[in-house]
């Protein structure tokens, strides 16, 4: 039974050596952003939709997945940290500088175009209500 244990110890000893398990890691880059500064510090949601990259001179800017640029907020240019929640929608930005933390709440707006859409009223009415009932 001895024998049996130690052959076995060796045996998960010499697998889980590296070089000797097979394992290895395949990496490729996906997407270079090349914001308009020199990035700080860099922050991602975990749904991947955001990526936030705070740079030199106070700008936070936002990125879709593909890299492309969404918006750019400015912010106080001795901020030098960022986190992000889960969502992408909360943003924490702080200064080793002067100890302050900003939590910023990032509401997305998509516009919508209806032009050429039929309608019913006034084409230059402050609100327009639309409703999509032919979608299956």
């Amino acid at each position: 039974m001895k024998k049996t244990f130690c052959l076995f110890s060796i045996f998960l000893l010499l697998t889980s050596l590296p070089g000797l398990a097979g394992a290895g890691v395949d990496w490729q880059v996906k997407n270079t952003i090349k914001p308009d500064s020199t990035p700080i510090d860099v922050a991602i949601s975990a749904d991947g939709k955001q990526t936030f990259v705070l740079t030199e001179g106070g700008k936070l800017q936002i990125y879709n997945p593909q890299g492309k640029l969404i918006d750019t907020i400015e912010v106080d240019p001795a901020m030098n940290r960022i986190s992000s929640d889960a969502s992408g929608n909360r943003v924490l930005i702080s200064s080793t500088k002067n100890g302050t933390v900003n939590e910023l709440q990032i509401e997305y707006v998509a516009n919508l175009s209806y032009g050429g859409s039929p309608f019913i009223g006034s084409s230059d009415a402050p609100v327009v209500l639309a409703v999509y009932s032919d979608f299956q």
